[in-house]
Parts: C-alpha cells; sequence; structure tokens
C-alpha cells in the first residue's frame, strides 16, 4: 500500500530511466460527479469523395476525429475512509495507413479501452496498466551504390532492427476532502502546480472572469494611490490634451 507517501513514491519511479511520467495532473469534483481529463489531437478523415459542378476535378469531404488519451473517473464516497471508483480509460493512436480507393491512403486508428469498479482506502492508490504498444525501426549502412546490390548488401552493409516495447501505466490517488482546509491546502498545491495566477483563482471563485485589460489587485491599489492626471502621461494622451487645448 503507497498510501500517503504518493508524491515519494512517484519521485522514485522518475529516477528509473525506464519510466517516465508524462503528466501529474489534480482534479476536483464532488460525490457521484464525473471528473474527466483529455489530451491528443485531431485529424482529418475523408469522408467522401465527389466531382463538384462543371469541374473536372474531385473534391473531399473531410471531418476530424479526435485521437486523445481520456481518463474519466466517478467517485461513490462510502464513508471517510473508503470510497468505490468507476473508472474508464481510452487511448487512441494512430495505426498504419490504409489504401482506399478514391481517398488514398487514410490511417487506421487503434483505440484501447479500459473500464473498472473498485472499491480502496481513502489516500491509497490505484494502478491501471496492460496498455502495451510495440513498434520497431529498421535501419542500414553500406557503401554507397554497392550496397543496393543484394549480394554485396549482406558483405558490405550493415543493417539492425530496434525493438521499442511501452506500457502505459495510470495511477489514481483518490482524497476525500471534508475539511474547508483540506480543501483550501489541496487547491494551493493544484494552484502552484498548474501556475493558476491569484487573480484567475479570485475569478474562478466569484464566477466570472475579469474583464479584458483589468489590472490585478495590487496594480488597482497603485492605481488609486497615483496623484491625479499622472494616469495619461503617455505621447498619445499628451497629444490629446495639447489638441484640446488643456
Amino acid at each position: 500500500m503507497i498510501g500517503d507517501n504518493f508524491g515519494v513514491f512517484v519521485n522514485a519511479l522518475e529516477s528509473n530511466r525506464n519510466f517516465t511520467a508524462i503528466s501529474r495532473p489534480t482534479i476536483f469534483t464532488t460525490n457521484n460527479g464525473v471528473a474527466r481529463i483529455s489530451s491528443g489531437s485531431r485529424i482529418a478523415v475523408p469522408t467522401s469523395t465527389f466531382q463538384g459542378g462543371t469541374q473536372t476535378g474531385f473534391s473531399t469531404n473531410v471531418e476530424f476525429r479526435d485521437i486523445v488519451l481520456e481518463l474519466e473517473v466517478r467517485p461513490l464516497v462510502n464513508s471517510e475512509e473508503e470510497v468505490t471508483l468507476e473508472i474508464s480509460l481510452v487511448r487512441d493512436n494512430i495505426g498504419e495507413n490504409r489504401a482506399i480507393q478514391g481517398f488514398g491512403e487514410v490511417p487506421d486508428i487503434d483505440t484501447d479501452e479500459i473500464s473498472t469498479r473498485v472499491t480502496v482506502p481513502n489516500r491509497s492508490t490505484i494502478v491501471l496498466g496492460g496498455l502495451i504498444t510495440e513498434s520497431d525501426t529498421r535501419s542500414g549502412s553500406g557503401v554507397p551504390f554497392l550496397s543496393s546490390i543484394p549480394i554485396l548488401n549482406k558483405l558490405l552493409g550493415v543493417s539492425s532492427k530496434d525493438i521499442l516495447r511501452e506500457e502505459l501505466v495510470i495511477l489514481i490517488h483518490p482524497s476525500i476532502l471534508t475539511d474547508p482546509s483540506e480543501v483550501a491546502a489541496y487547491q494551493k498545491a493544484f494552484d502552484s502546480d498548474s501556475k493558476v495566477s491569484p487573480r484567475a483563482r479570485a475569478s474562478v471563485q466569484k464566477g466570472v472572469l475579469p474583464p479584458r485589460g483589468a489590472l490585478a489587485p495590487d496594480d488597482e491599489a497603485k492605481k488609486k494611490k497615483a496623484a491625479p492626471g499622472s494616469m495619461m502621461t503617455s505621447p498619445v494622451h499628451r497629444a490629446m490634451r495639447k489638441k484640446s487645448g488643456r
């Protein structure tokens, strides 16, 4: 059981060259509410081809498909010491190109999914694994021109094949927060990791975004302390005052 030593455990894994932490997000949700994290890109996939009007060329309609890694969690709090998690994980990858008549080559989209429901103690860690991908890279070198001859290639050329095997592991560390001070502590740590400014956090808590060009609280205080007329000292404002005879 990893327990509250989750951060220490992840740091220990990162010290291993065979392990790379892709992301360490923190999200909040209510009891029985859905929390979702999604990251990826969109690719254009042709859907139909037609000959347009009097033109001799063909036109192709495309739609954009999401290629994402998405994690969805719904927590069901049983008590202050136990929580049930409904977890859904979807990972898309761009596969090999497939030749389709009228479209040319279109990439396959490979999808892996994991769905599970587990009950765990508060502040424990769930490990999701088994999403393994393998890819091989072939490379060769040799004497120019001579290495292209089949027989001489074996004598004068060198070829190699590298196999890369990767496994995606998801670590989920649920924490039940019942005390406002705990929520504030987690919120502060989240803002620090995500580089959220105090101004942005205050705006989110009020439920509104600050107007474009609005001053931060510190800047607003400085503005109020400034002497009258000191706010219009730019070349543009000086020209406006001169033109108006002020």
